[in-house]
């Protein structure tokens, strides 16, 4: 979607080559938290070269204004369904960038999450046993319940049999 919305405000802003820099941030955006800036780069570059200062001002506030909450919402969300604290995968972004570079940044939440899961343990890490532990912990709720509706059932037909004699 960022794409798209980059995509948007490129036309509306008039630059050129829209179909080009929209690539550009299309495959920059694959590269967790960075990716962004450096796709802005191109497109800061031909707005300050054909239209001015002005426009140049303007695509990094919309920029900004797209990928502000992805920047934000990524390690939230790499936590969430990783389970991984937000600030380790802040921390491993950072670490790879500083030590392999770039490139290090498209591999460096699945090898961080490959990484704890062999050190720790994959059933502390994964979602797929956490979601197994929560289904089963649901089933033997519901086998427990239904065991005791059965008690209660049984319960009843003995205390109504009792009433009769």
């Amino acid at each position: 979607f960022n794409t798209i919305f980059t995509t948007i405000g490129l036309m509306v802003l008039g630059l050129p080559g829209v179909e080009l820099l929209s690539f550009v941030t299309l495959i920059f955006s694959f590269i967790p938290v960075v990716g962004w800036m450096i796709a802005c780069l191109p497109m800061g570059i031909v707005a300050l070269s054909e239209s001015g200062f002005k426009t140049l001002v303007q695509v990094l506030l919309m920029v900004i204004g797209v990928h502000g909450g992805l920047v934000l919402a990524l390690p939230a969300f790499a936590s969430a369904k990783l389970k991984l604290h937000p600030l380790a995968v802040l921390v491993a972004l950072y670490l790879s960038e500083h030590f392999v570079g770039v490139q290090g940044l498209f591999l460096v939440i699945p090898v961080t999450v490959l990484a704890l899961n062999l050190l720790v343990g994959e059933e502390n890490q994964t979602l797929a046993s956490n979601e197994k532990r929560e289904e089963e912990g649901g089933e033997k709720q519901e086998m427990t319940r239904k065991k005791g509706n059965d008690d209660d059932d049984d319960s009843n037909t003995k205390m109504a049999a009792a009433i009769a004699m």
